[in-house]
């Protein structure tokens, strides 16, 4: 089974993308990771479906 990551559009394999989403430099910029704001954090959310 394999995943992709929305924001880069890389494949990975399912154990793959989990630790991607992790490190994933795009996905911390859209999601404002860079930023300590909690409000920006509180409404986003990573769904994996199995």
């Amino acid at each position: 089974m394999k995943g992709k990551c929305y924001f880069c559009n890389k494949e990975f394999s399912k154990t793959g993308i989990l630790r991607h989403l992790k490190s994933c430099q795009v996905m911390k910029e859209y999601m404002g990771e860079n930023t300590k704001s909690i409000k920006n954090k509180a409404n986003k959310f990573i769904l994996s479906i199995s």
